[in-house]
C-alpha cells in the first residue's frame, strides 16, 4: 500500500496500481458512502476494522456495517443491528472478545443502548444498569485495568455531562473519582500502552467552549497532566494510538477561530510533537481512526469540510507518512 514497484495487484473491489517512477495508489472503488460521525474499532477476534452508521449527506442516520482488512472494504448483510445512528462510540473489549457499541444520536434523540459484535454477529444486550442516553461521548479500553472506560457525551436536550463508567463482563458500572475532568462531549480518548493509561484530550462543554488539557485515567482515577507543546483547545477530532512509532496521533478537529483543522499531532510521555508530513487528508471534523492491526496501521475514514459537505475517503497512517487509499 505504502509501497512502488511496476506492478498490479487486484482485490476484491480494490485495484492498486504502481507505475514505475510514482509511488501514488488508485482509489478504492468500494468502500462505505460518504458520512461523518461514523464508529469505528479494531476487531481483534475477528482481524479486521468493522465500521457502523454515522450521519448521511441527506442528513439521515446510517445503519450499515462494513469491515476494513488486506485494503479492502466489504460491506456486510447481517440480519440484525443496531438501529440508525451517528456519534455513537465503539472500542474492542479485549478482555471479553468482542466489539461494543454505546449510543448515539438516532433519527429523533439519543440512544443509550448497548451492542455487541463479533464473528459478524451483532447483539443487543439487555441491562438494567448503564450510562443514559448519550452521543458524542469518549470510550476506550483500559489494557492496564481490563476494561472498558466511558466518560461525558452530550443529552438530547444539549446537556454536556461528565460521568465516568466501566464496561466488563457485559456490565456497566458507575465510578466517582475524586478528581473527574469537566464534562465535555466530542473530545478525543484512546489508550496510551506506552505509558500503560488512558488519555483524553479537548472536547468541548455545555456553551459550546472548545476545551484543551489532556488527562490520564488509571485505577479508577483522572489526572490532569502538564504537557509540553500543546496543540490547543479542539473539539471533533481523532485519535488513535500508534504502535509503530509508541505515541498517540491527533488529527483534524475544530477550534473557535479554525474549522476544519488538517494538521497531525503525536503524543507520548506527556510530550506533544506536532508532525509535517508531505501530504496529509484534506482539513476534516466528525472523521473516524482506529489503529488496523492486520495491515500495520491507522486507518482514518470519512468525516466533514463543514456542514454536509462529507468524505468517503481512507487513508492510512504509517511512520509519520499518509497515504490515500
Amino acid at each position: 500500500m505504502l509501497g512502488s514497484g511496476a506492478a498490479a495487484a487486484v482485490h476484491a473491489g480494490y485495484v492498486h496500481t504502481a507505475m514505475k517512477g510514482s509511488s501514488a495508489p488508485a482509489l478504492l472503488t468500494v468502500h462505505p458512502s460518504v458520512r461523518m460521525e461514523t464508529t469505528m474499532a479494531y476487531d481483534a477476534m475477528d482481524g479486521y476494522v468493522v465500521l457502523f452508521g454515522g450521519a448521511a449527506a441527506t442528513g439521515y442516520e446510517l445503519s450499515d456495517t462494513w469491515t476494513f482488512v488486506n485494503g479492502v472494504w466489504t460491506k456486510l448483510m447481517p440480519t440484525t443491528h443496531p438501529a440508525a445512528r451517528e456519534s455513537g462510540t465503539m472500542v474492542y473489549d479485549a478482555k471479553d472478545g468482542y466489539a461494543v457499541l454505546f449510543g448515539g444520536f438516532g433519527t429523533n434523540s439519543a440512544l443509550s443502548d448497548t451492542w455487541t459484535f463479533v464473528n459478524g454477529v451483532w447483539t443487543k444486550l439487555t441491562l438494567t444498569t448503564h450510562p443514559s442516553a448519550r452521543a458524542e461521548a469518549m470510550m476506550t479500553y483500559d489494557a492496564y485495568d481490563g476494561y472498558v472506560v466511558l466518560f461525558g457525551g452530550i443529552t438530547s436536550s444539549g446537556n454536556v455531562l461528565g460521568d465516568t463508567w466501566t464496561f466488563s463482563g457485559g456490565t456497566w458500572t458507575k465510578v466517582t473519582p475524586a478528581t473527574p475532568p469537566a464534562a465535555r462531549a466530542a473530545a478525543v480518548i484512546t489508550y496510551d500502552a506506552y505509558d500503560d493509561y488512558v488519555v483524553m484530550f479537548g472536547g468541548t462543554n455545555t456553551a459550546g467552549t472548545e476545551l484543551a488539557g489532556i488527562y490520564a485515567f488509571s485505577a479508577g482515577s483522572w489526572s490532569k497532566l502538564t504537557t509540553m507543546n500543546s496543540p490547543g483547545a479542539r473539539d471533533s477530532a481523532v485519535m488513535a494510538y500508534s504502535p509503530g512509532t509508541a505515541s498517540s496521533v491527533l488529527f483534524g478537529g475544530c477550534t473557535a477561530k479554525s474549522c476544519p483543522l488538517a494538521d497531525t499531532w503525536s503524543y507520548d510521555t506527556a510530550k506533544w510533537k506536532h508532525l509535517t508530513p508531505t501530504i496529509s487528508p484534506p482539513a476534516r471534523e466528525s472523521a473516524a481512526m482506529v489503529y488496523d492491526g492486520a495491515d500495520g496501521y491507522l486507518l482514518l475514514f470519512g468525516g466533514t469540510a463543514g456542514g454536509m459537505n462529507l468524505f468517503g475517503d481512507t487513508w492510512a497512517l504509517a511512520h509519520g507518512t499518509w497515504a490515500q487509499l
